[in-house]
């Protein structure tokens, strides 16, 4: 008999630099206003993304009262950190030599907004905790979530 299961995977390796937005956020904006279309649509429009499975974690984004979270749906995320230390274990990473040549220093967005308005939380390569502006350049690291199939004994 085969089963179908769906596997949340997180990239070990840095391969993609960009800003998580291109201009400050203000009030109501966060995750919705990523700019890493690009880089999304290149992953979802290959022939293997039929074996992406569309999910719906937490987002966050800024709010009146400070930082509001949501659910959205997509087949692929910047990682959280909890979904990063879920996965990982730990936020230690690995950076591709092309993308270490862009940035210069090697730190990376995750999916959290952090405390203060235009701040997203970052991590540095060795998993230390940081926050930068929402329009720097940084590193991405990306959560998807695959179906697999698997065959058992019935």
């Amino acid at each position: 008999m085969a089963i179908m299961v769906d596997t949340m995977a997180i990239m070990d390796t840095i391969v993609y630099a960009g800003q998580f937005a291109t201009s400050s956020l203000g009030i109501g904006q966060g995750y919705n206003n990523r700019a890493t279309t690009s880089f999304e649509n290149a992953i979802k429009n290959t022939n293997n993304s039929t074996y992406l499975v569309a999910y719906s974690p937490n987002v966050e984004s800024f709010g009146t009262s400070g930082v509001t979270t949501k659910t959205a749906t997509d087949k692929i995320f910047i990682s959280s950190e909890e979904e990063i230390q879920q996965v990982a274990g730990g936020y230690e990473v690995k950076f591709s030599d092309l993308v270490k040549d862009i940035l210069g220093i090697t730190i990376y967005f995750t999916r959290d907004m952090g405390t203060s308005l235009n701040n997203i939380t970052c991590r540095t390569e060795c998993g230390g905790l940081t926050q930068k502006f929402a329009t720097s350049m940084q590193g991405f690291q990306f959560t998807i979530k695959v179906s697999e199939y698997g065959c058992v004994e019935s």
